[in-house]
Formats: C-alpha cells, structure tokens, sequence
C-alpha cells in the first residue's frame, strides 16, 4: 500500500476505530492540521480534527456547509477534538477546506488551547 501524502486543510476520509466517551470513532472525515513538513516526517503520523454532520452549538464546532472540503453533506469541524492519527489510518482523500475555513479553524484552536 501506497503511503499517503496528506497537506494541512485537505480533507480525508479516517479509520478513526475504537474511542472513549464523546470522542469521534468509526470512518468519518477529517481535516488535516498539522504543519506539511511534520505530515512528511518519519513520525508517521498527523494531526487532525473530526467532521461530523451533526449539528451542534458548541462554540468550537465550525460549521461547514455542503460542498466544502468535497463533502456532499454540511457539518461541523470539532475544534475541540484534536488528535494525532497514524497515516495509515487514512484512507480516502476527498478535498480541501477553503483558506476562510482553514483560518477560521487556526483561529479557534488558538483559543482553545490559549496560544
């Protein structure tokens, strides 16, 4: 199997298994927010936020709407679920979010993480 090469903002379907309590599991979009120079690093790993389509109000969920990030259905980027993923649970590229979106979501895990 061929490695993939994921770059910060793209979209990608993720292998995310087996989790705990709130956190996001099963297959289900991710947004890609690691620098591209870590993606490429021998670490073998990235960091990601989940995508659900479920609708929330809580303040670090942006919602996406249909289309962006090659996505057929809106849905939210969960801010406030980071997380490192090894490549190999990547499976299926579908897009990118637009520069707004990417920054919109800098901008929110600043916050949350008070950077």
């Amino acid at each position: 199997m061929t490695r993939p090469n994921p770059r910060r903002g793209e979209v990608w379907q993720i292998e995310f298994g087996a989790t705990r309590g709130r956190e996001q599991s099963g297959r289900r979009p991710g947004l890609i927010m690691s620098a591209d120079d870590y993606n490429k690093s021998p670490a073998g790993l990235v960091v990601v936020l989940p995508i659900t389509r479920t609708p929330s109000r809580v303040p670090w969920h942006l919602p996406l709407l249909a289309g962006e990030g090659g996505l057929s259905d809106g849905g939210s980027i969960l801010c406030d679920h980071i997380r490192s993923v090894s490549l190999d649970r990547l499976a299926e590229l579908t897009g990118s979010v637009s520069y707004p979106v990417l920054e919109e979501v800098q901008r929110l895990v600043q916050y949350l993480l008070d950077l």
